[in-house]
């Protein structure tokens, strides 16, 4: 029963903690600029890798998914010239 209540308790944190989530409603052209100039500016292959992935998931959102696709092509490209 202790397992089960357990069990239960995290499900719900977990349902709720989603719901939580704020999701612009197609405003997300200022991040995309903002993030396209960090990566452009940036040096590091691990924070070119990671402003990638958040860009792929904006464009994922908003239902770009060819765009996502090339995003998340670029990310796993630097992921290759990094040692982690």
């Amino acid at each position: 029963m202790k397992k089960y209540l357990t069990f239960l308790f995290f499900l719900c944190h977990i349902a709720i903690g989603n719901a939580q989530q704020v999701f612009s409603l197609g405003d997300d052209q200022k991040s995309i600029d903002s993030i396209q100039t960090i990566i452009k500016k940036s040096s590091s292959d691990s924070i070119k890798s990671i402003l990638n992935l958040q860009l792929s998931n904006l464009y994922r959102r908003n239902k770009e998914l060819e765009l996502s696709t090339l995003y998340l092509k670029k990310a796993k490209t630097h992921l290759k010239n990094n040692a982690f």
